[in-house]
């Protein structure tokens, strides 16, 4: 059974490795996967991006198709997408279950098969992990519905064998859907008691098209700037959120008048309080224009403003380069 401190230590391979890799992707990704081997490129890419994987070597910090030790009907033992192991790499057998069992899906939509395969081989009392996560993207429509589905049959056919079976603590699923506009809704859930199904809370996110992302670094060539057109900066999104809470409240007893808070609320809302964090175009020109303003009025904020920049992309955001 997993301990607090193992979740706690699981959880920050979940919180600063993969929902950053994923938040990534997401801000990356127009849905343009051939299959769903390109979602795992893409993946593996964003993952490194976040920190070194040093795959090829005995260090390696993630196993590829690392085989579990429950079978599902075929008599074969599946193989996992990825798995971060919390022992030494170099470790085998079956105390690799201390660590994060990750599964992909793009665009499986038979709750029947795929999706429930996947899950069982995250929830399986006979594979016991400690945290495991199931990232699901596509481009269709009810697929969220699909992923629902799949996580009820999976459970039902362990309740035939255990009456009393429960998605176990530990379990994170994230569905991201791209939509028409370009933009993305993505749905949550996590596991902190056992449950059924039916009892799973669901948090959903709408990210639009053109939020900083953490891709691109900052040009001296970057001319046009558009609504939508967000690369100039880049977002670090594995900063403190305990920091940048403590900065918007030195903010907010700072600025003179209340609607000068309005930044403060947006960069809560939209880093603090969504599923995925994310800045969207305008509060990035907002939180620019604050790091360079004039007066009285406004100097208390400008420097908590320049701190919150520093904090959120390593530089004073320059409000000229932004159309400001």
């Amino acid at each position: 059974m997993a301990t607090a401190a193992h979740i706690q230590e699981e959880g920050s391979v979940i919180n600063d490795l993969i929902r950053a890799a994923i938040s990534k992707l997401i801000s990356e990704s127009e849905g343009a996967y051939r299959c769903e081997r390109d979602l795992h490129h893409h993946f593996t890419v964003c993952l490194d991006h976040i920190t070194p994987l040093e795959l090829g070597t005995l260090g390696r910090r993630v196993r590829m198709e690392e085989p579990t030790f429950a079978c599902y009907g075929s008599g074969r033992k599946g193989n996992l997408d990825y798995f971060f192991p919390r022992n030494s790499p170099h470790h085998h057998g079956r105390e690799l279950r201390e660590g994060v069992a990750v599964e992909l899906n793009f665009n499986y939509r038979d709750g029947y098969k795929k999706i429930r395969q996947d899950i069982q081989k995250l929830i399986d009392p006979a594979n016991a992990y400690r945290e495991s996560l199931y990232f699901a993207y596509c481009k269709k429509c009810d697929f969220f519905e699909a992923v629902t589905q799949g996580i009820e049959r999976a459970c039902k056919e362990f309740e035939e064998t255990h009456p009393n079976f429960r998605l176990p603590l530990g379990l994170h699923v994230i569905v991201a859907e791209y939509t028409r506009t370009g933009g993305h809704v993505v749905r949550e859930a996590s596991v902190e008691v056992p449950c059924l199904p039916s009892d799973l809370q669901w948090a959903e996110t709408t990210i639009p098209r053109g939020f900083t992302t953490p891709i691109h670094p900052v040009t001296d060539s970057d001319q046009g700037r558009t609504e939508g057109d967000n690369h100039l900066y880049a977002l670090n999104t594995t900063f403190t959120r305990e920091e940048l809470e403590a900065l918007l409240k030195i903010f907010d007893s700072s600025v003179k008048r209340q609607q000068d808070r309005s930044i403060s609320q947006r960069l809560r809302g939209e880093l603090l309080e969504s599923s995925f964090p994310y800045i969207s175009y305008a509060t990035t020109k907002q939180l620019a224009k604050w790091c360079n303003t004039d007066g009285p009025l406004y100097s208390d904020g400008m420097e908590v403003a320049r701190k919150i920049s520093q904090l959120l992309f390593g530089c004073i955001l320059d409000r000229s380069r932004l159309g400001a």
